[in-house]
């Protein structure tokens, strides 16, 4: 007795190793095959279609064999053996296959080619993996005996709860960690397992003989016909079931945000569900006098919760905002975040999915009591998968676009409750008048929400996974349920026009004459490489967005077409709002609009471009990442002319240093050379050449006038304004990069995607872009090819903080010079904080200045240095510090003091000579750093070293402060041009 608990409790355990590793493979597999096929509605519903076909299929094949073979352990081990070798040879076989048989073929049918290996290389993987669960249930029937009324529950509770697991642990350690190599490799290594501790254990077991029933020839018609309506509801209740599924994440990424880590907790929380309905069963099925009566209550019940659900989530949004507005920002926070959005997603599918899960147990149970045999096992998890084929297939390409999300789940709800009214009628012979009642109930329910019932769009385009915050202020003008997201146009009352997807502002335009925060994005992405590239003729653009990009373009006459890339449809139709402000796009007979997956589009495309301009959505959306990977640019390069240009729209804000990194990693091996610019103070574009330097703006585009006026509105008045936005080049920043660890971004190491939600949520921002352009210390500046900036030439520039920093700086010079001249100056044309700032810096000028104040005056001269140094020429700099030495108060300052002040002097003039006898004045040996000076100091002296040749001793100063690049982004970057290989 004791070795049969064992066995039992053994194979448990191994069944729930097998249901982790099976969401493992689903994650996994989506996430590859994503990076074959795209993102597009098609790729996504074939990839689930494949995995779902390969389990309906396993499921009939494993109903047949426990029909045929005794020896049911062994088959289940040699079932998940066979999984675990495929899981092996998966990775390999994979980039063969996309190397030499796709991308080698003709473009025609590249995409063809791609959809057949994907079913072959998943298809006998999933078909093994359908096979598992009627296997292990026919063997746990012989082999259990005294638990056979329970196994098939009991199998159902431990294989869900186990791929609940699963699914976490691949999206949030698994993939983030290894990468998808080493996390199918993992997840076979676990099958392996299982197949080699399942054959051992077979042994132990006697060929057992299953009893075959007899039975009256009178009682075959009844007996068919009571196994055909059961079936019937299977196929229903998995159509149903799919349904919940597809319309509840769809739902909750407006709650939870469309991150895939959020996609992640909503299929945990299904499958949970499912799981908890089995558990619930194995406590109770073997004492059910009649199960297709309780079937019939169950059906009635879920298609009654699962039209409640929408109920509960029209609250959701509530509880999402309660939470965020509870807790904080950090890292911490986020998990409790995440752990939120779980149970947020447990309110809204748990009482439905917990029925969804009493009843494949159920109707096998009910089956097995008129007498059938344990192939219905299979038979029944066959067709509930079926239905779940055929409900991907509606809901994706029929249902949820046509009808929206509302009819979309109450036709599902509406399934079960006439699956429900279906089995009273066949088991007319059990009439109860509660299932009367319950059928009453739930068919007046279903009215209810047809007439009644209404998703709230507002909160639906609130965002408020984002921003914490239901805007109930705006006026929602459209909305529909497209096949890859839910778009809606809204319009504030500051008179903005606002694209959303999925509840995230992804495009606006302002309406009553002001700019919204989108436009100078839109209108640059397009001008600024118009500005640089010399008569493109071809140009693409992928995503619609509000289509001001694709509308600006057009404003070139030289340009022969515009091809814009969007894959969802509904964003094509939001636009219309839009006509007014980006006429361009609808009249022009250049423009042409495809819907597609870009990486379908490009990898398909024989065209090719002399500018592709790319603005997705942000990369913490799940499938963007695709859209910033070493294999998209690799396909980028491909469509690309010889001297073609490609701009990549990036954000720094929600975003860090080391996800930036792994795009720029991703991104820089493709281009002969690239220049980073900002667009606003949130955004930025990698601007790359295929082939050869870009060069920089001319003023030729603002000869076209149309373009001109785009640009005016924004402040831009001419080339100075757009090479104020000049970041780098690959030249200087690729040493800087590169001197981060973070692995580039890649199809099969998705960093981006798996670690911008975190950065989303924290709310972080790249400081390291801000210190290299404000440090006192030009070293930026000076490395590149820049030209001299100077305020007077510059325009408003309402987008950039930059712009203003350049023009207070040359105010407070302004005031320095009027000094200098013996003028009378005022300090109204400063804000207050730096008309008191430059007041105490010129109270050295003053009579009643003396040695009590000069540390207090030194500090007030640091913060001066950072609000004038970055911005103003060595000439300017050259008055200001004239100015200050020659004031009477000069004189109270120590010699040290005087140094400091003559340091920042020569730091100004860009005098390296003086900066090096300087710094050896203060100390003979570079101390540990304590202040902010010292800190410039030790940036000055590696500055000055490098500009005078001695890189060497750069590197030896700099190595003996290990910690401190990776503190200060101005002392990391004169490390990496130190030990860059070529030469400054």
């Amino acid at each position: 007795m004791q070795l049969t608990r064992n066995k039992y409790r053994v194979f448990t355990l191994l069944f729930f190793l097998s249901g982790f590793a099976g969401l493992i493979y689903e994650s996994v597999w989506t996430q590859y095959l994503k990076a074959l096929l795209g993102h597009a509605a098609f790729a996504q519903t074939f990839i689930l279609i494949v995995f779902l076909a390969g389990l309906a299929a396993g499921s009939w094949l494993g109903g047949n064999l426990i029909m045929r073979y005794s020896r049911l352990f062994r088959l289940y081990g040699f079932a998940e053996l066979g999984i675990g070798v495929l899981a092996l040879a998966f990775h390999p076989i994979f980039i063969w296959i996309k190397s030499f048989v796709i991308e080698n073929s003709a473009h025609v049918l590249a995409e063809p080619f791609g959809y057949v290996f994907i079913f072959l290389l998943t298809f006998p993987a999933t078909l093994m993996l359908g096979s598992t669960f009627p296997l292990l249930a026919g063997a746990f029937q012989d082999g259990f005996p005294e638990k056979k009324e329970r196994a098939v529950s009991y199998l159902y509770f431990i294989n869900s709860a186990g791929a609940a697991l699963g699914v976490l642990a691949s999206g949030f350690l698994l993939i983030p960690k290894f990468g998808l190599p080493y996390t199918i490799l993992t997840a076979g290594i676990i099958n392996l397992f299982i197949g080699l501790v399942s054959l051992h254990f077979s042994k132990t077991f006697a060929e057992l003989k299953h009893t075959q029933h007899s039975e009256s020839i009178a009682d075959l018609p009844r007996k068919r016909f009571s196994m055909n309506a059961v079936l019937t509801v299977a196929l229903l209740t998995g159509a149903s079931s799919m349904m919940y599924e597809v319309g509840w994440i769809r739902l909750l990424s407006m709650v939870l945000g469309s991150s895939v880590q959020a996609f992640e907790l909503m299929i945990s929380a299904f499958i949970f569900g499912l799981a908890l309905g089995a558990l619930w069963m194995y406590g109770r099925i073997a004492g059910l006098k009649s199960p297709h009566i309780f079937l019939i209550r169950v059906q009635l019940l879920m298609g009654m919760l699962a039209i409640f659900s929408l109920v509960i989530y029209n609250q959701s949004y509530n509880l999402m905002e309660f939470l965020l507005n509870r807790i904080p920002r950090d890292g911490g926070g986020y998990w409790l975040f995440n752990l939120g959005s779980n149970g947020i997603a447990f309110l809204v599918m748990l009482p439905a999915a917990i029925c969804a899960g009493m009843t494949l147990p159920l109707m096998i149970a009910v089956l097995q009591k008129e007498g059938e045999s344990r192939r219905v096992i299979g038979n029944v998890y066959a067709l509930n998968t079926m239905g779940g084929i055929i409900s991907v297939l509606l809901a994706f390409h029929f249902l949820m676009p046509v009808f929206g999300l509302k009819y979309l789940m109450i036709g599902a709800g509406g399934l079960d409750v006439f699956a429900g009214i279906g089995l009273i009628i066949f088991y007319r012979r059990h009439r109860a008048i509660q299932v009367f009642s319950l059928a009453a109930a739930a068919v007046i329910l279903l009215a209810i929400a047809v007439v009644w019932f209404r998703p709230d769009p507002i909160k639906m385009a609130s965002g408020v996974f984002r921003y914490g915050k239901i805007d109930a202020d705006k006026k929602i003008l459209f909305h529909k349920d497209g096949k890859t997201a839910s778009v809606a146009m809204a319009e504030s009352i500051g008179g903005n026009l606002v694209l959303t997807t999925n509840g995230k502002p992804d495009a606006s335009i302002n309406i009553v004459g002001r700019t919204s925060g989108d436009e100078a994005t839109q209108v640059l992405l397009a001008a600024l490489p118009l500005s640089i590239i010399n008569n493109p003729e071809q140009v693409a653009v992928i995503g619609l967005g509000s289509g001001k990009t694709a509308h600006t373009v057009l404003m070139n006459q030289r340009i022969l077409s515009v091809d814009v890339i969007e894959i969802e449809p509904a964003i094509a139709e939001a636009v219309q709002y839009f006509k007014p402000w980006v006429e361009n796009i609808f009249y022009d007979q250049r423009f042409s609009l495809y819907i597609d997956d870009a990486r379908n589009y490009l990898s398909a495309s024989v065209k090719k471009y002399d500018l592709i301009i790319s603005e997705p959505s942000n990369p913490w959306i799940v499938g963007m990442s695709g859209l910033f990977t070493g294999q998209f640019y690799e396909m980028v390069e491909s469509a690309l002319t010889d001297r073609g240009v490609f701009v990549q729209w990036m954000h720094i804000y929600e975003m860090n240093m080391q996800l930036f990194v792994s795009v720029v990693k991703a991104f820089s091996p493709h281009f002969d050379d690239y220049q980073i610019y900002f667009l606003d103070d949130g955004d930025v574009v990698l601007l790359g050449r295929k082939s050869g330097n870009p060069g920089f703006p001319g003023s030729d585009i603002f000869t076209n006038t149309s373009i001109k006026s785009e640009l005016l509105k924004l402040g831009i008045e001419s080339k100075n304004d757009l090479m104020l936005r000049y970041f780098g080049s690959k030249q200087t920043l690729d040493p800087f990069f590169f001197s981060y660890g973070e692995p580039a971004n890649n199809d099969f190491y998705p960093t981006l995607e798996y670690g911008a939600p975190r950065a989303r949520f924290l709310n972080e921002s790249i400081r390291e872009f801000d210190e290299l352009l404000t440090s006192p210390v030009p070293v930026l500046k000076s490395f590149s090819a820049q030209p001299t900036i100077f305020a007077e030439h510059l325009g408003p520039d309402y987008a950039f903080l930059l712009s203003e920093q350049y023009r207070n700086a040359d105010k407070i010079f302004t005031i320095f010079r009027e000094v200098e001249q013996g003028n009378f100056v005022t300090y109204g044309a400063l804000g207050i904080d730096l008309a008191l700032l430059v007041r105490n810096v010129l109270s050295i000028n003053t009579n009643h200045f003396d040695k009590s104040g000069v540390e207090g005056w030194l500090k007030y001269l640091r913060s001066f240095t950072e609000k004038t140094m970055p911005f103003l020429d060595p000439g300017q700099m050259e008055i200001i510090w004239d100015v200050l030495e020659s004031a009477s108060g000069f004189q109270y300052l120590g010699a040290y003091q005087k140094l400091e002040v003559r340091l920042y002097r020569a730091i100004g003039e860009d005098d390296y000579q003086s900066i090096l006898k300087l710094t050896k004045q203060f100390r003979n040996d570079l101390p540990p750093i304590g202040s902010k000076f010292e800190e410039i100091q030790l940036t000055a002296l590696s500055w000055a070293l490098i500009k005078a040749g001695e890189v060497g001793e750069v590197k030896l100063i700099l190595e003996s402060y290990p910690n401190l690049s990776d503190q200060s982004a101005v002392l990391r970057f004169l490390k990496s041009i130190a030990e860059a290989p070529m030469g400054f």
